[in-house]
């Protein structure tokens, strides 16, 4: 079956650009890096640094960025970005599978930033045939394509987070997401080229707790990334958000190619 018409779509200029936000530099042979973002545990920032670390890449990109949450009940990147896609990323794979996509795939955040995300719904699992080719096309067209996979419960976000060439662990900086962060990455048979450990601020940090995360990380030769206390990205709180994390969306970034 064809996949030029997806590949179109993701590959097609908004006619409607805004301004850059900063100047673009490109790092030449580069493979396109497909990021899954996956939370350790509910509420530990996964959709926010998810979010942040897409608009922080974009900054120093020559090329459009595509960012992506899997729909479902949690979805929430939409309401971050204060705009949706006309298709939830489920929604756009079974479109491709029947050849009915119709619209386009993303709305554009920016001049480099795209998002494929809508408001929460009870989407259906995706064709994996569909998700396969949106997620290979989505590679073709963007050097960097970041999907927030939740917590991994719905099938929809392990297929994404076994296809990722870098996956971005995030858990809280407490003693139980220290635990969690260890027995998730002991466990979880997933596999990529390059995995982050990010450790949200929580409770102050005891050496203990330090340690652990240190040991999470080691199990999986995955990078560990202490990021600080993030002010909420809604209601125009990104810029601040992005100043304050700044060393650790960099630290991120950096490990992503």
């Amino acid at each position: 079956m064809s996949v030029e018409p997806q590949t179109a779509a993701l590959m097609e200029a908004d006619a409607e650009r805004g301004e850059a936000d900063g100047p673009a530099r490109q790092v030449p042979g580069s493979p396109p890096a497909l990021l899954a973002v996956c939370g350790i545990a509910g509420g530990a920032g996964t959709s926010t640094l998810a979010f942040l670390t897409a608009m922080y890449v974009q900054r120093s990109s020559s090329e459009p960025i595509l960012l992506c949450d899997t729909g479902g009940p949690g979805a929430s990147l939409a309401a971050m970005a204060g705009k949706s896609s006309p298709l939830s990323l489920p929604q756009a794979a079974t479109a491709i599978t029947v050849e009915a996509l119709g619209v386009p795939l993303f709305a554009p955040l920016t001049a480099r930033l795209r998002l494929i995300g809508r408001e929460p719904d009870l989407d259906d699992a995706p064709d994996p045939d569909g998700l396969a080719r949106l997620l290979c096309d989505a590679r073709d067209a963007h050097p960097v394509t970041i999907v927030d996979c939740g917590t991994l419960q719905r099938p929809v976000e392990r297929l994404v987070a076994e296809q990722a060439s870098s996956i971005l662990w995030v858990t809280q900086g407490s003693a139980a997401g220290a635990r969690r962060a260890r027995a998730a990455l002991r466990s979880l048979p997933l596999n990529a080229d390059r995995e982050i450990l990010a450790v949200c601020a929580g409770e102050e940090r005891s050496a203990a707790v330090e340690h652990e995360l240190m040991g999470a990380a080691d199990l999986r030769g995955a990078s560990l990334v202490f990021v600080p206390s993030l002010p909420d990205v809604c209601e125009d709180g990104a810029k601040e958000a992005l100043n304050v994390g700044q060393v650790a969306l960099e630290a991120i970034t950096v490990r992503l190619t």
